[in-house]
């Protein structure tokens, strides 16, 4: 007895209430998870080159394109971090990657829930808001959804958080091994989604407002650089030597519209009023979130200013007066903003604002009002007190609610190609049937690659040289011969979402006229054979 009673102020204080609670809404988060993905993880167009390149790398073929059918080549459009990771979880554990996916989001999105917890203890020194993060993270449909796709935000956006983390450690501990360590996260960051430079750059920034000299910031700026781009750079050169280009990217000019701009507030409005009808009514009936979204950004940026100010003025760099994880979170929305910003208008035109590219700010947004939440809290009382506990409490209950009917949603029909209508799809079911020897030509190799395990070829397309050269298309002769000779099949999905004046159907039209339609599975069709 005497002995527990000495144990009692290690495992019985507010700290370990703390733990024990914050760990259980972990755990409740993953369970979720699991629950919800009990058919599997959504899968898209991208989650086929991940699953591809880790099934290549277990292979010991290297990180390549194996989803098509064509001479592999070398992926360098998206980064391997996550296709590493399920290779490693898969040579482990004997994982398929499919399943890995599973496994290592359902552990990742639990991980995450933590590090919000942590990042909203360290940054207000309050365990009731570090608690409060972890669930306003735990309750976002929007993430959630996010984290239920074989995708590589979840891990991104791990290693953003930790770095975050482990960057406010350097200003507790005061040792340069904290500022490595967190170039180490970001340069994992890097190799998760290019826009981790984002990442390096939020550091930086802050790195040059913190009130020393020029000589002490240029060694911090050091370590992180030494920690953050040996990764990135051998990547890389990796790309430049295999396939002679560093990221499969070509430079052009495409800026960014209204209207992507407008879907981005669209998409970002669930943070603010989760609930549909409720959501749907406010945007059809005023600019309200644009004018929410507007003014949000003004007060971060005005707020940002002012503590750059208050840091060169009165010079000093204490985390506590420097609120350094709200600083860097403010930071990031603008950075990571800018970095998008620049990539849809240079060199991914076709990217568009959805949750997934959006997650990183909403998650920052979300740190920045827990810590809204906490200041109201300790510097005011009374009404302002109930007010802000009042907001909270209706952001979490509206979220909660919108979690609860995403989550139902992703157990019953299911995510992109693992969805209801490709489980059950009778093409999906005539191609598993189909003889290994028989190529496949589609207009969605990832979804016969994730649906039935085989590797298929794009369908030829037309290519437009000018007005005075008549549009041609290549390969068309060999394609009509091979599937006239049964050689090869034509799958066409989705016929019935094609626009018709579309540049899409008037390729369909050509490339199918001398075929024989061998099966119409409703809007998919499927040519086989002489006509």
């Amino acid at each position: 007895m005497k002995r527990l009673t000495a144990l009692r102020p290690y495992f019985f204080n507010k700290t370990s209430l703390f733990l024990v609670i914050l760990g259980l809404i972990s755990l409740g988060g993953s369970m979720l998870m699991k629950e919800s993905t009990v058919y599997g993880l959504g899968l898209s167009n991208d989650s086929a080159a991940y699953i591809a390149g880790a099934r290549s790398i277990m292979s010991g073929e290297g990180y390549i394109d194996s989803w098509l059918e064509s001479t592999p080549d070398p992926i360098t459009h998206y980064p391997p971090m996550f296709s590493l990771l399920l290779a490693g979880l898969g040579l482990l554990t004997g994982l398929d990657p499919l399943r890995g996916a599973r496994f290592l989001n359902i552990l990742v999105y639990g991980a995450n829930i933590l590090v919000m917890g942590f990042l909203g203890w360290r940054m207000t020194r309050s365990r009731a808001a570090g608690i409060f993060l972890a669930v306003l993270f735990f309750l976002n449909g929007p993430l959630f959804r996010v984290s239920a796709y074989a995708l590589s935000e979840p891990i991104f956006l791990f290693f953003g958080l930790l770095s975050f983390l482990v960057f406010s450690l350097y200003f507790e501990r005061n040792r340069k091994k904290w500022l490595v360590l967190t170039g180490i996260l970001v340069g994992f960051a890097c190799l998760t989604r290019y826009t981790g430079l984002a990442l390096f750059a939020t550091f930086a920034a802050v790195i040059c407002i913190i009130p020393k000299s020029l000589k002490e910031r240029g060694s911090l700026l050091f370590h992180l650089v030494v920690g953050s781009f040996p990764w990135f750079l051998a990547w890389l050169v990796r790309n430049a030597i295999v396939a002679g280009n560093a990221t499969n990217r070509v430079i052009g000019w495409h800026p960014v519209g209204l209207k992507k701009i407008d879907y981005g507030v669209k998409r970002l409005s669930y943070l603010f009023v989760p609930i549909e009808k409720w959501r749907r009514f406010l945007e059809s009936e005023t600019v309200v979130f644009e004018s929410l979204v507007l003014v949000i950004g003004i007060m971060i940026l005005a707020w940002l200013f002012v503590t750059w100010r208050r840091c060169a003025l009165k010079k000093t760099a204490d985390p506590s007066k420097l609120n350094l994880i709200a600083v860097l979170s403010g930071v990031y929305i603008f950075a990571y903003l800018s970095a998008m910003l620049a990539s849809m208008s240079m060199y991914d035109p076709a990217t568009r604002f959805q949750d997934r590219i959006l997650a990183p700010v909403i998650i920052a947004l979300q740190i920045l009002f827990a810590a809204v939440v906490a200041w109201i809290w300790r510097s005011r009382s009374g009404f302002y007190r109930a007010a802000a506990a009042g907001i909270a409490a209706v952001m979490l209950i509206m979220s909660g609610v919108y979690l609860w009917q995403v989550s139902g949603d992703i157990r019953i029909n299911g995510l992109g190609y693992e969805s209801w209508r490709w489980r059950d799809s009778e093409s999906i079911h005539f191609l598993k049937q189909l003889p290994e020897e028989i190529y496949v030509y589609t207009n969605s190799p990832p979804a016969v690659y994730l649906n039935t395990g085989r590797a298929a070829r794009f369908m030829p397309r037309v290519y437009n040289r000018g007005e005075d050269v008549p549009a041609e298309i290549e390969g068309l002769d060999q394609f009509v011969k091979e599937i006239w000779q049964g050689e090869a099949v034509l799958v066409v999905f989705d016929t019935n979402n094609i626009d018709r004046d579309s540049s899409v159907y008037v390729n369909l039209e050509l490339v199918t006229a001398d075929l024989k339609l061998y099966k119409n599975f409703g809007d998919d069709l499927v040519f086989m054979g002489r006509p």
